[in-house]
C-alpha cells in the first residue's frame, strides 16, 4: 500500500510514535523519524526525500503545521485532519 513511499513522522508521544512507525513499516513505507520536535521534523525534511508526512499538530516546541507550511521542504503537500480538528478544510497535503 505504501511500498516505496518515504513518510516523515513527527510525534512527541513515544508510544504513539512507535505505533505509527510500526503501522507504516507494515504497510511498506520507509519511515523518516520519528521527530519529537518541529525543529527535528524540519531538519529531517530538509535532509531526506519525503513523499508524505504524518504530523502531530502540537509538538514539544510548538505547532508543526504553521511552521512547516513556511518551509520549502513541504511545498506541494496538502493537510488532512479529522473533521472537527484544527486543520479541517486545509488545502496542503500533509497526511
Amino acid at each position: 500500500m505504501l511500498s516505496g513511499e518515504h513518510v516523515l513522522v513527527a510525534e512527541d508521544e513515544c508510544v504513539i510514535a512507535l505505533d505509527l512507525t510500526d503501522m507504516l513499516e507494515s504497510a511498506g513505507a520507509t519511515v523518516i523519524g520519528p521527530a519529537a520536535t518541529v525543529r527535528e521534523a524540519l531538519r529531517l525534511a530538509m535532509s531526506e526525500a519525503v513523499d508524505r508526512a504524518l504530523l502531530d499538530f502540537n509538538l514539544a516546541d510548538g505547532e508543526v503545521i504553521p511552521t512547516c507550511a513556511k518551509s520549502n521542504s513541504f511545498r506541494g503537500f496538502k493537510a488532512g485532519a479529522r473533521q472537527n480538528g484544527p486543520m479541517h478544510g486545509a488545502q496542503r497535503r500533509l497526511v
